[in-house]
């Protein structure tokens, strides 16, 4: 009876280990840490919970702070942008940020589901975006392959260990806003004659054409913006 029950619980175990990815959270190093606490992208260096998953409020909180904006936990936003989503939430400010900066669009009924985990390639689709890289995404398959594409072209995902439809956990969250921060980024100015959209003029600031441009040296008040 002892071996068919050891037997049985083998099978299942086995049934499970084929059927769902298991992956252990990163535990990101001192300096990225002390890097996204001096920016202000995490609060805290002592109590950084990686092995929890984030979610997606706090997952446009730390993109928009990594952006440049200034921390506005609790501050409304001028509008409420998604129906579930009010403009008293504690993120609405970055919410309503992350959408006209086009990080994020929500879902097709017009919400946000601000406090649902999010997954490992919900956050590297927004942080391609934040970087610019929508155009170049969306050329190369869209959401969410052409992401995926450019995150791992730009190294977003370096030193972190995750499955791309699983939740993130806030360690290797931290891992790939850090990657972020070092990476090239991307403008792109669209143009007009009229009301007839034209060519638009693309800045690639990746030390080409344009000079090295990174959300790190925005950050630290070497670059602006343009």
């Amino acid at each position: 009876m002892k071996i068919k029950c050891f037997i049985t619980v083998l099978s299942i175990m086995l049934v499970a280990l084929s059927t769902n990815t298991i992956s252990f959270a990163t535990q990101p190093a001192e300096n990225v840490i002390n890097d996204l606490y001096k920016f202000k992208i995490i609060a805290d260096t002592s109590n950084i919970r990686a092995d929890d998953n984030l979610t997606r409020a706090e997952a446009i909180k730390m993109i928009c702070i990594a952006e440049g904006n200034d921390l506005f936990d609790g501050q409304e936003a001028n509008e409420q942008i998604f129906d579930d989503v009010s403009t008293s939430h504690w993120a609405t400010k970055y919410i309503e940020i992350g959408f006209y900066d086009h990080i994020i669009q929500g879902y097709d009924d017009n919400t946000f589901r601000p406090d649902d985990a999010i997954t490992c390639q919900e956050l590297q689709k927004m942080l391609i975006s934040v970087l610019g890289f929508d155009l170049y995404a969306q050329n190369a398959g869209g959401y969410p392959d052409g992401y995926l594409l450019y995150s791992k072209n730009l190294g977003i995902t370096k030193n972190s260990n995750i499955d791309d439809k699983s939740y993130i956990t806030r360690g290797d969250a931290m891992q790939m806003i850090y990657n972020s921060l070092d990476s090239p980024t991307m403008v792109v100015q669209r143009m007009f004659v009229g009301e007839v959209e034209t060519d638009p003029i693309i800045k690639l600031y990746d030390g080409g054409e344009y000079p090295f441009k990174s959300l790190r040296m925005i950050l630290s008040g070497e670059a602006e913006w343009t």
